[in-house]
C-alpha cells in the first residue's frame, strides 16, 4: 500500500514527524520490503536516523487481531546484511546498542554475501571507545561462540 511506500520514502528523507505518524497507523505494514529487500527499519538503521527506528524498535505489533506485526530485526537485503550490520557498517553503535538491547532475538551470526557477521563490521568500522566496548561485549554474550568475537587480534578484541 502507499502508507508503506511512504515509511520507507519517510525514513529515507529524515521526515521524522511523518514516519512517526505512519508507524503509528495501524494499517501501515513495518516489515513491507523495497525492491532491493531493504526495510524502513534497515533505511533508519543506515542513515542513522535513530528516533524513527527506536519508535519502530519499540513498536508493539499484533497480528492476532489485525494490526500491525512488530518490525522483523533479522530481515537481509540481496547483500545478506541485516539492520544490526546495516547500523555498524555506518558507525551507528548507538542504534546497534539499542537493537541488542530490545528482547527481540537478533542474530548476530548471520553472515552477509560477503561471510561478515555483525562482529565482523564492529571490529572494522568501529573504534575503541568505552560506549562501543559495551556494544562489543553485547555482540560477544550473544554471538556463537559468546568469549571470542573473531578471527583476529585488534586491540577490542584483546581488551575484550
Amino acid at each position: 500500500s502507499s502508507s508503506n511506500f511512504a515509511l520507507y520514502l519517510a525514513t529515507r528523507g529524515n521526515l521524522t514527524e511523518v514516519a512517526l505518524r505512519l508507524i503509528s497507523c495501524i494499517n501501515c505494514h513495518l516489515n513491507l520490503v523495497t525492491s532491493d529487500n531493504t526495510t524502513a527499519f534497515m533505511c533508519a538503521c543506515i542513515l542513522g536516523r535513530k528516533e524513527i527506528a527506536l519508535a519502530l524498535l519499540n513498536q508493539k505489533g499484533d497480528d492476532q487481531y489485525g494490526k500491525q506485526a512488530p518490525i522483523d530485526v533479522n530481515v537481509v537485503n540481496r547483500a545478506g546484511e541485516t539492520a544490526l550490520i546495516n547500523a555498524l557498517q555506518n558507525g551507528h553503535t548507538d542504534l546497534a546498542q539499542a537493537i541488542l538491547n530490545t528482547r527481540v532475538d537478533v542474530n548476530v551470526n548471520k553472515r552477509d554475501k560477503k561471510g561478515k557477521r555483525a562482529i565482523d563490521y564492529f571490529v572494522i568500522y568501529c573504534t575503541s571507545e568505552s560506549n562501543d566496548t559495551k556494544l562489543l561485549k553485547l555482540l560477544q554474550e550473544r554471538g556463537e561462540n559468546g568469549d571470542q568475537c573473531c578471527e583476529c587480534e585488534c586491540s577490542l578484541c584483546v581488551l575484550s
